[in-house]
């Protein structure tokens, strides 16, 4: 099945009323049915004892799948969406026509995802998971088989210009949408912060070696008031 929103053609297919996987690449690897079947198994318990919930608690959602899903081989993230293009009703009926009420989960202050990343058979997928307005499914995910596909599928099923991902599960999204997204940054200028600090220390002391010397070259030079000159 496929869904044309604007110049941009969507691929999809269901698992029953379970959940909706995106993708472009006609090429579908079947192998994630199996990745995004014990991903759907892992998470959706977490709805009965109300630790995530369909309603508009997206940031809460994905932090928690973020720092809670124990499946081997994926690396956990999160997406903020705060660049939203001009709203285009006619594509947003056709959104709703496939995924259902979308709720304010476009054109609001912001709107997070779940992500992670799978290596599969030597290629990345990168993985999108929708957990708040999913009727008539309980998951949505978007999948791609590489980074332009994969921001291509969001910026058309989501009509956004941009979004930022972070894999530091407690960065809330203020500080990931406009102090950038992804922790490997942070890190680096923390680097490169501590190397700075470090340079200016060791001329502190460098200049205070210096002094030191000059002081002492003065004092043996000047003659001690009592020392008699024969």
């Amino acid at each position: 099945m496929s869904i044309t929103i604007g110049d941009t053609l969507l691929n999809y297919k269901t698992s029953g009323d379970k959940y909706i996987i995106t993708y472009i690449n006609p090429h579908y690897n079947v192998v994630l049915d199996t990745y995004l079947d014990n991903i759907f198994r892992d998470i959706f318990p977490f709805y009965n004892s109300s630790k995530i919930v369909h309603s508009n608690v997206c940031g809460a959602n994905s932090e928690f799948i973020c720092k809670n899903l124990k499946i081997d081989g994926l690396t956990l993230g999160k997406i903020i969406i705060t660049d939203w293009v001009i709203k285009n009703d006619e594509k947003i009926e056709i959104i709703k026509s496939v995924y259902g009420p979308i709720g304010i989960t476009i054109g609001a202050s912001y709107h997070a995802l779940a992500y992670l990343e799978v290596t599969i058979e030597g290629t990345t997928y990168y993985v999108a998971i929708e957990t708040t307005s999913c009727i008539p499914y309980k998951l949505q995910f978007y999948v791609g088989s590489d980074k332009g596909e994969f921001e291509k599928i969001i910026n058309t099923r989501y009509q956004c210009s941009n979004f930022k991902i972070s894999f530091d599960c407690d960065k809330d999204w203020i500080a990931i949408a406009y102090r950038g997204g992804k922790k490997r940054k942070t890190q680096k200028r923390k680097t490169q912060k501590r190397k700075t600090q470090k340079r200016k220390t060791q001329k502190r002391k460098t200049q205070k070696r210096k002094t030191q010397k000059t002081i002492f070259r003065k004092y043996v030079e000047i003659p001690h008031p009592h020392t008699v000159v024969i």
